[in-house]
């Protein structure tokens, strides 16, 4: 009996090292191609304050849930329907997202069914540097009226390769407008209320032989107005600055005061007779004693 519960324990024991050992045991890889992870810029460097870029390619466009990893940690996981691939951007780097970095995915109806983790590549900080501010400028203003054209123009402290994006409604989610292989402008015509939303943009610069990312502008937000509430506001405006207007306001002052003092009067007038009628009703009073 104590044999028997011996081995009991050991087979326990035994059992449990090969799952620490083996902690993929009881997954299911099936026929999932391996996906890959890279970095932009791709020697993996980033400044202080700066921006870089995961993206994970799975080679197939079968809807999946993608994983990714910071040190063995999920940092962040998103449904992708369409796409094979998803990217995730870091910004305002500091020492705590230095590491290792892998993805994988896995089937959404069945959550076992996965591919097996990317090889990792590895973040680090170039160090001493802060990363230089981008700066995004719109003209002729963020308010544009619907149908018209405004231009946006990336700025950094060197001639560099920009790029300009849209932010999504999904926390990290951006959509690349524009890139080119310096200071970027672009210019957007026959606004819609599609082009509304929060606009940002960064760029690569060299630094020491090496290609980083500057730090990522402020996001700047577009508002597209209906154009016959435009036409409203405009007319409106145009008649606040119209003499016509201060003139019809006078002559309509000038006529509730006339119109107010020949109510006083009549007022006064009738008072005053009300003041004297008792006065003369005393001496009627006074006359008849004396009879």
């Amino acid at each position: 009996m104590l044999c028997r519960t011996f081995v009991d324990k050991m087979f326990r024991m035994i059992f449990l090292l090969l799952m620490a050992v083996c902690p993929e045991h009881g997954r299911d890889y099936g026929n999932f191609p391996n996906p890959t992870i890279t970095l932009e810029p791709v020697t993996g460097l980033a400044l202080q304050g700066g921006v870089v870029i995961v993206k994970c390619e799975t080679h197939t466009e079968d809807p999946k849930i993608v994983y990714l990893f910071q040190n063995d940690k999920v940092i962040y996981n998103v449904t992708s329907i369409l796409s094979s691939s998803v990217v995730y951007t870091i910004i305002n780097i500091t020492s705590q997202h230095l590491g290792n970095y892998r993805c994988l995915y896995a089937n959404i109806s069945n959550r076992r069914q996965r591919s097996r983790p990317s090889t990792p590549v590895r973040l680090s900080i170039l160090g001493g540097i802060k990363a230089p501010l981008s700066v995004l400028q719109v003209y002729p203003a963020a308010e544009v009226t619907e149908g018209e054209t405004f231009t946006m123009t990336c700025l950094t402290a060197t001639s560099s390769r920009c790029f300009i994006f849209k932010g999504g409604h999904k926390q990290n989610e951006h959509f690349q407008i524009k890139e080119e292989k310096s200071n970027v402008t672009i210019t957007i015509g026959n606004v819609t209320y599609c082009d509304e939303g929060n606009y940002s943009c960064y760029c690569l610069i060299d630094v020491s032989g090496k290609t980083v990312f500057t730090a990522q502008s402020d996001w700047l937000q577009v508002t597209v107005m209906d154009r016959e509430e435009q036409i409203n506001e405009a007319v409106a405006a145009e008649i606040n600055s119209s003499p016509i207007l201060p003139i019809a306001l006078a002559s309509t002052a000038f006529i509730v005061l006339n119109l107010m003092c020949a109510f006083l009067a009549v007022c006064l007038s009738t008072k005053k007779g009300t003041t004297l009628r008792p006065a003369h009703h005393g001496e009627t009073e006074l006359q008849d004693c004396n009879q």
